[in-house]
Order: C-alpha cells, then structure tokens, then sequence
C-alpha cells in the first residue's frame, strides 16, 4: 500500500516521460517493480521515474481482474495487418 500512498500524493502532478519522484521521497522497490524492470524505472542516480514505477505498480491489480487475451484470433481480427497460421487455424469453421 505504501507504492499507492506515494501515488496518490503525485496525483496531482502532470505525467510526462523523464518526471521522476522528489529525491526526498522513500520509493518502495521492493514488492512493486521487479527486478527485471528495475532499470526501466531507476535511473543510474538512484532516482525512481514516475511512468515505469506507476505502470509497474497497478500491474498486480490488473492482473487481478479478467482482461482480454491480448493476442490470437479475436484480437488480431479487430486489428488490420497480417494474419498469422495460427490465426487463420483458429479462425476456420470445425
């Protein structure tokens, strides 16, 4: 909850890539970024960007309800472009 709390004081602020929180501020890590994502939202000072953190911090209640396959049949019909195999597999009549 502390990652919530820190977005909601923030709330007010305009989001724009490259904005980073106070230095001042205490920025979870732990529990809400990944390690793997840690460098996409803390630069090489140290400093936490808003728009990685944030998305990173949402994901796990995301995640929590059902969302749409974001790939297959369904998905790629609703959008111009290729089709792949696997799309038309799907796609034909049984």
């Amino acid at each position: 909850m502390d990652a919530i709390d820190l977005l909601q004081r923030y709330l007010g602020q305009p989001l724009k890539e490259g904005a980073f929180f106070d230095p001042a501020e205490s920025v979870p890590l732990a529990g809400v970024v990944p390690e793997q994502w840690r460098a996409a939202a803390v630069n090489d000072k140290d400093r936490v960007e808003h728009i990685p953190y944030e998305r990173e911090s949402v994901r796990p209640v995301r995640a929590g309800r059902e969302q749409p396959p974001r790939s297959g049949p369904s998905v790629r019909a609703a959008v111009p472009g290729p089709r792949t195999p696997q799309d038309e597999a799907a796609a034909a009549p049984a």
